[in-house]
């Protein structure tokens, strides 16, 4: 039986790689195609937007909704701008320079920085193996 489970665990490990590379890695390929038709920041943008009504149909149509405050639509507003055009902006739009998958192994080493520069710059504790 604990053989078994194993194998399950280890099968849907796989899967679940496999996901994030075909998936989140195919991302980097259709914004290289997309910004061939249209500017960067109206085509992130307009992901933004598809994906907002996406979400906000499913969030609607849960048993548990409750009905978003002006807080809310203030923080939803400050970080979606901060991610159009700090985050997921500046990759559309450098990839008018670079290619898709630079641009991709660019940003799968946002991690590593991330760790490096907590441990370097604010003294967090240094990482290990």
């Amino acid at each position: 039986m604990i053989k078994n489970t194993n194998n399950r665990n280890l099968i849907l490990l796989i899967a679940a790689f496999a996901a994030v590379y075909i998936l989140w890695g195919s991302t980097y390929l259709a914004i290289k195609y997309a910004i061939e038709t249209l500017p960067p920041f109206l085509m992130a943008g307009s992901r933004f937007v598809f994906a907002g009504v996406v979400l906000m149909i499913w969030a609607r149509l849960s048993k548990d909704y409750e009905r978003p405050k002006a807080a809310h639509w203030k923080t939803s507003f400050v970080v979606g701008t901060l991610l159009l055009l700090g985050g997921n902006g500046g990759v559309v739009f450098a990839q008018h320079y670079i290619s898709s998958s630079l641009a991709a192994l660019l940003v799968a080493t946002e991690p590593f920085w991330i760790v490096l520069l907590s441990w370097l710059w604010l003294g967090e504790s240094r990482p290990n193996l």
